[in-house]
């Protein structure tokens, strides 16, 4: 018995950034790479503290972070206001974000999910 395949078409390769949101999407980890991958320098001087390293801060003190946004999920406030949880996450660890309706409006070109932010 002769097994026939059919003929897939030729498609070009996924961009890098799609592939990794994609590989995120479906498996929860990135596989292939990282968002972050290369940008190791850059991200070292705007942060000024890792994702690790929140449990030694106290309630309101101000860190500056850098990473990748891996998820967001838009709420209302009870006066309607739109506000938003995010992920943020970089090479020691996660970060989880409340970001209030003041800053997500100023903001929101760049709050986005798969984005590369830093935050204060």
């Amino acid at each position: 018995m002769e097994v026939h395949y059919p003929v897939l078409p030729e498609v070009e390769p996924l961009k890098r950034n799609i592939k990794l949101a994609l590989e995120r999407e479906v498996m929860g980890v990135y596989v292939s790479d990282h968002p972050l991958r290369g940008l190791e320098r850059i991200l070292a001087k705007k942060a000024k503290q890792k994702c690790s390293q929140l449990d030694e801060f106290d309630d309101g003190a101000t860190v500056e972070l850098a990473g990748v946004i891996s998820s967001t999920r838009n709420i209302l406030t009870k006066t309607n206001k739109k506000m938003m949880t995010a992920t943020l996450e970089d090479f020691s660890g996660i970060a989880n974000l409340f970001i209030f309706a003041g800053t997500l409006e100023k903001h929101s070109d760049v709050l986005v999910k798969d984005k590369v932010v830093t935050l204060k």
